[in-house]
């Protein structure tokens, strides 16, 4: 089986290729460029499996060397402009190759590495503001929803913790983040080495998961933001004035 993986959520870019047993990973960290990088960094990494798998690939070709038969990304919350241009794109791979897609939510596939780990797991990204997209993980199938919070909140819902991991890519800014609003957090917060590697491998395993079950994505299924856009809040708050 032949599954891409696809995650635009934030400014790292994470691409993964199965063909068969064969696994291709793919990261960029070098900010939100995904509009103009991310089809031809499809093409190269699933270009790698046509080559090793013995067949022709012309580089210079907009196609893809080999047809996947399931697409996989992120569904958010993450950037808005990062979060469209990953799924658009997935959807339209998908329906060039006649095959489902499924999307995961952003935070579970930065937090599927550590998941095992004993404590409580908070996969974290950014959302400016003083604030962070986060869930926090105590247990196997335990924890909160998808949050739009800032520090002070999440140090609240993580008291009585043995140990917090962060995760993610903005791991180490909500450490800081807590260190500045607690002094000296407690309980201890370790951040993950990892936690700006990418999540391709993760989406290719959650992905398959979830095609086994058979659980995949409705035509309608869109990005997740967690949070209204500044342009949704303006028009709520000011409506346009008519003419």
């Amino acid at each position: 089986m032949r599954v891409l993986a696809i995650d635009t959520a934030t400014e790292l870019m994470s691409l993964a290729f199965l063909d068969g047993k064969r696994r291709y990973l793919y990261t960029r960290d070098g900010g939100l460029r995904h509009a103009e990088t991310l089809m031809p960094e499809i093409l190269s990494i699933v270009g790698r499996a046509a080559a090793d798998s013995g067949q022709p690939f012309d580089a210079t070709s907009r196609r893809l060397a080999l047809a996947p038969d399931l697409v996989v990304c992120t569904r958010g919350p993450g950037s808005f402009t990062g979060l469209r241009i990953g799924m658009a794109t997935a959807k339209g791979i998908a329906a060039g190759a006649d095959c489902p897609v499924i999307s995961i939510p952003t935070l579970e596939a930065y937090a599927w590495h550590i998941r095992h780990l004993e404590g409580t797991i908070i996969p974290a990204v950014d959302a400016k503001k003083s604030r962070f997209y986060c869930r926090l993980l105590r247990q196997p199938g335990e924890g909160t929803e998808d949050l739009d919070a800032d520090v002070s909140t999440i140090l609240r819902l993580a008291a009585g913790s043995a140990r917090i991991f962060l995760t993610g890519p903005d791991a180490a800014a909500l450490q800081a983040a807590m260190a500045v609003a607690a002094q000296n957090p407690k309980p201890p917060v370790v951040v993950d080495p990892a936690c700006r590697s990418g999540c391709g491998d993760a989406l290719l395993s959650l992905g398959m998961e979830r095609f086994e079950a058979g659980n995949v994505d409705d035509e309608e299924q869109g990005p997740v933001y967690v949070r209204e856009s500044d342009a949704e809040l303006g028009l709520r708050v000011q409506p346009p004035k008519r003419r």
